[in-house]
């Protein structure tokens, strides 16, 4: 099955709600979901984006965000971002 293309926006975006939905109310921490980052991909199943590790959190965030990368990264592929040419100097 090929994952949906999207923006990076839209991908964080579908990251963010996923983790509020599924993290424990009660971090007091409040631990941010990372920003997907675009990489070319392996070609072994792997989605074309990744995050950073989160650090670790007492209210285990870290593995609910680690778990919702995996669930969408099964699903989505980050859009190429454009490519800059670069001048030759004259």
């Amino acid at each position: 099955m090929s994952r949906q293309r999207i923006t990076s926006g839209e991908l964080h975006a579908r990251l963010v709600r996923a983790y509020l939905d599924a993290r424990v109310v009660d971090c007091v921490s409040r631990c941010p979901m990372p920003d997907p980052i675009f990489r070319e991909s392996h070609g072994d199943g792997e989605p074309n984006w990744y995050v950073r590790p989160s650090v670790f959190c007492p209210r285990h965030c870290h593995r609910v965000i680690a778990d919702v990368v995996a669930k969408l990264g099964a699903v989505y592929d980050l859009d190429e971002p454009p490519r800059i040419a670069i001048m030759p100097a004259a």
